[in-house]
């Protein structure tokens, strides 16, 4: 569901910005005129912003944000209704960490804070994942360790600790692995 979260914040994301272009075209007026809450995406990690991107889901307003409203949000970016229905209530069931079936602000930044961590572990993933194939491999890793200023690393050492992450015996590092790793 993480996946899905993040897709939808993407999606959120990008008709946020078609509104604000909309907004420019008309000479800066919107019914009612308002400022949009969306103005800047680039930080969601401030409070303030994360608040305002909740109450984007939070339609009514009351503070949480139940499966229909999220519903209704998949719906504008084009899902398939019942899909979208069913979507919603598992990406519910798998923020609702204290089981009341909604998604209040606390969970909501929870659940951002996953996104966003996976995102950052994604990114340093791919940084030994030179060939773009999944896998961390020896020489992947030495090629790092060599750029970052370890010449003195060989190819069997650079094995061994992929050994070391390798829980399937693969000789590989995939991102499952790598993850599991960096979490500790």
């Amino acid at each position: 569901m993480p996946d899905l979260f993040a897709s939808c914040l993407k999606r959120a994301r990008k008709t946020v910005h078609q509104l604000n272009s909309m907004t420019k075209i008309r000479g800066g007026k919107r019914n009612p005129p308002t400022k949009s809450p969306f103005s800047d995406f680039a930080a969601l990690e401030e409070p303030n912003q994360l608040k305002q991107v909740f109450d984007f889901f939070d339609s009514n307003r009351d503070g949480k944000i139940s499966p229909s409203e999220i519903c209704e949000v998949l719906l504008t970016f084009g899902h398939d209704k019942s899909a979208a229905t069913e979507e919603a209530e598992g990406m519910v069931r798998e923020m609702d960490f204290n089981g009341d079936g909604f998604v209040d602000l606390d969970e909501f930044v929870k659940v951002v804070d996953i996104v966003h961590e996976e995102s950052d572990l994604m990114d340093v993933f791919l940084v030994f994942d030179s060939d773009k194939n999944g896998f961390i491999s020896d020489k992947e890793l030495q090629r790092v360790l060599v750029s970052l200023g370890s010449d003195k690393c060989s190819l069997r050492e650079c094995r061994q600790m992929i050994r070391g992450v390798d829980k399937d015996g693969d000789g590989l590092v995939d991102f499952e692995e790598f993850r599991s790793m960096m979490r500790g």
